[in-house]
Formats: C-alpha cells, sequence, structure tokens
C-alpha cells in the first residue's frame, strides 16, 4: 500500500498554497489521473529569520505559504475525492522542530507546529468517513532541505524506518530525536530547546 506513494500516471503541477485550486486541479482530483489515494505532503521549504529586525520579508509569506497554506488546502481540496477511494489516505510531513525549536528558523518551525495541530484535528474530523491521516515526523536528514548539509540521519536509513511503521499502520511516524520531542513532557521539551539554541 505505502510503495504507492511514489508512484502516479502523470504529474500534476499546482500551486495548493492559495485558497484557489490551480487550472485542472479539481478536475484532476475527480479523475483517474491519481494512481494511489496515497498523497504525501512536501516536506516544505526552510528559510531564517532576525525577527528583532521587523523586516517584512516576502520569503516568509513564501514559507508559511508552502509549509502550511499548502497541505491545508490540499488536504480539503481531495477529501471529496478520497471519500470515493478504497482505503484513503492523506499524509502530512512535519517535523521534529514541531515540538522543540530551532530560534534561527522561527517561522518553518511555527509552520510545523501548526501542520502537526491541523493534522490531529484532521484525524479526528476524517475517522468519522473512513480517511486514514498520518503525519510524518522526521528528525533532521541528510538532504538538501534548507541547502545541502552532512548532519542528521542518512535519507535512506530513515525512509527505511518511516516505511516500516507505516506498514505497522502507525497514525505518526518518529525517528531518533523526532521520538523523543514528540513524546517528551514541556520540562523535557524546554531543555532541548536550550541544548539546540546554545549553538
Amino acid at each position: 500500500m505505502w510503495a504507492k506513494f511514489l508512484i502516479a500516471r502523470r504529474v500534476i503541477r499546482a500551486h495548493f498554497t492559495s485558497a484557489g485550486p490551480g487550472p485542472g486541479i479539481k478536475n484532476s482530483a475527480k479523475a483517474s489521473d491519481w494512481a494511489a489515494s496515497d498523497r504525501p505532503a512536501p516536506a516544505g521549504m526552510v528559510g531564517q529569520g532576525v525577527l528583532r529586525e521587523c523586516l517584512l520579508d516576502p520569503g516568509v509569506t513564501e514559507e508559511i505559504a508552502v509549509n502550511l497554506e499548502g497541505p491545508v488546502h490540499r488536504s480539503m481540496l481531495l477529501v471529496p475525492h478520497l471519500r470515493t477511494q478504497e482505503r484513503p489516505v492523506i499524509a502530512n510531513v512535519s517535523s521534529g522542530l514541531a515540538f522543540v525549536p530551532i530560534a534561527a528558523m522561527p517561522i518553518y518551525c511555527a509552520t510545523k507546529a501548526a501542520l502537526h495541530s491541523f493534522t490531529l484535528s484532521l484525524r479526528h474530523q476524517l475517522s468519522a468517513v473512513g480517511i486514514e491521516v498520518v503525519e510524518i515526523v522526521p528528525p533532521a536528514v541528510r538532504t538538501n532541505l534548507g541547502g545541502s548539509h552532512d548532519f542528521g540521519t542518512p535519507l535512506a536509513e530513515y525512509a527505511d524506518a518511516v516505511m516500516a511503521q507505516l506498514a505497522e499502520g502507525r497514525p505518526e511516524t518518529t525517528y531518533d530525536i523526532s521520538t523523543r520531542a514528540s513524546q517528551a513532557s514541556r520540562a523535557e521539551l524546554d531543555g532541548m530547546f536550550e541544548f539546540l539554541d546554545k549553538r
């Protein structure tokens, strides 16, 4: 089932970052263009911001649109279509930083925290109509998100862990520090925040 995440009959290019779907999205969502009912959200985009400077940065608006508005609009747009599918799933990608933020990335962390909250509510509401809602909560992973970096969990290792948890039917997948953050007490989260933001 979860292998279908990466399979589509054709790529549908769309902007889910505004309330109105892009051209052809409503038709595509209703037609047979989607080979699977499992549609993951992209991981998002990362920016850095110095809030004390109070600058109006267009990148902030884009970051909020990509990381939060996009998954929200996509989920709401596709619900009518998914209700007609067998074993439908919505998968949102948040972050371990949804639970313990890094102060240098305030907008990214805030959008991921909001997406976590939205996903909890979405799961609760859609359980009544048979749509499964999964939250994928990655730790730092060696990818080019926010610029190429060599720290974090190797991508293949993390992908294998996610697929194994999805196969077990977990509604929330976590790994390494994101597991600890998602299960931590408030005092533990405060300690993690102080540790991360000493850098």
